[in-house]
């Protein structure tokens, strides 16, 4: 009968530990699915496809709302580098929005028209440069490169929208001089 007793405390210090194992093995699937899922909704959010910037992005605990602010605020700060916003523009910043999955009515596009409707301020380029470089700080150099590239050639695409003929004289100077200092956001 003892010997039973024990063989029943045996039996459930075995089934703690394996349930135990089991919940954390458990946990960390859970985990990994909701990395895939985040990242999946990083790639919805703002378009970007390689995998060691999203992976990046996962790593520093970014969500999809603010990798839209890093992606949708240079657009528009070049936009407006000549104090107004062509129609042109206007039309390639809600495409890139529509491409990245920013849909009509959801806050984001709300907070993006509003963008379009009044000049940026100067504390929104700030604290886009800021975010940035906390964001980036933790990027590899390859992925750091990659993202600065989705970036930047995102913000060129929006400043050659209503310039020039055959993208001849396609930036002015304004527009010229607020690609190079976003440019330089990523180096700072």
């Amino acid at each position: 009968m003892v010997e039973d007793i024990w063989k029943e405390r045996e039996e459930a210090l075995e089934n703690a530990f394996f349930m135990k194992r089991n919940e954390e093995l458990l946990q960390k699937l859970k985990h990994q699915l909701q990395q895939e899922t985040r990242k999946e909704a990083l790639r919805e959010a703002c378009g970007i496809t390689d995998e060691r910037v999203l992976d990046s992005l996962l790593a520093v605990e970014l969500d999809a709302e603010a990798l839209t602010a890093i992606v949708m605020v240079p657009l528009v700060i070049v936009a407006w580098s000549d104090d107004s916003i062509a129609v042109e523009e206007r039309n390639a910043i809600l495409q890139a929005a529509d491409a990245e999955g920013i849909e009509t009515g959801t806050v984001c596009h709300q907070l993006l028209e509003r963008w379009l409707e009044d000049p940026p301020t100067d504390e929104l380029l700030t604290a886009w440069k800021n975010f940035v470089q906390v964001v980036v700080k933790d990027f590899s150099a390859e992925a750091l490169t990659a993202f600065r590239e989705e970036v930047m050639g995102r913000v060129k695409k929006v400043a050659t929208a209503a310039g020039g003929i055959l993208g001849v004289g396609s930036h002015s100077a304004s527009e010229r001089a607020a690609i190079e200092d976003l440019e330089a956001t990523f180096s700072s």
